[in-house]
């Protein structure tokens, strides 16, 4: 599909922009670009961006810019590696014959209520390395 859309075309650009509200309210918008064909494309973003900022007050951030110029080559053809290229043997055995070399624990703690009236356990090292000795 990226070819069909974008063969022949120069350079390819994809960015992203974050754009913030300057009063402190953390409110994001987010946009992500793709262009094609156009090599004054920085340049444009950046101009884009200031006139976005003058006319609403935002802030922007360009978070990133992933492109180059893709010189198209009609004559290259991509090399494709089926399974017959990789050795084929019992994979589930393989698979089988691992020996794990550890093993992993995961500790939610959260904090119950002491009282009718809400009021929080405070939780202390000696609490928490109890509750952990506990369970191993």
């Amino acid at each position: 599909f990226r070819l069909d859309v974008m063969e022949g075309w120069k350079p390819n650009f994809i960015t992203q922009v974050f754009f913030r509200d300057a009063d402190g309210d953390n409110t994001t918008t987010e946009m992500a670009l793709s262009h094609t064909g156009d090599e004054l494309f920085v340049q444009g973003l950046v101009d884009a961006t200031a006139r976005i900022e003058e006319r609403t007050g935002l802030t922007s951030e360009v978070k990133d810019i992933t492109g180059d110029r893709h010189d198209y080559d009609p004559e290259w053809s991509a090399l494709h590696f089926g399974p017959e290229h990789y050795d084929q043997v019992n994979n589930w055995n393989q698979y089988q014959s691992q020996q794990p070399v550890g093993y992993q624990t995961v500790f939610q703690l959260e904090p119950k209520t002491k009282t009718a009236s809400g009021a929080l356990l405070a939780l202390s090292e000696e609490i928490l390395t109890n509750a952990i000795t506990q369970a191993l």
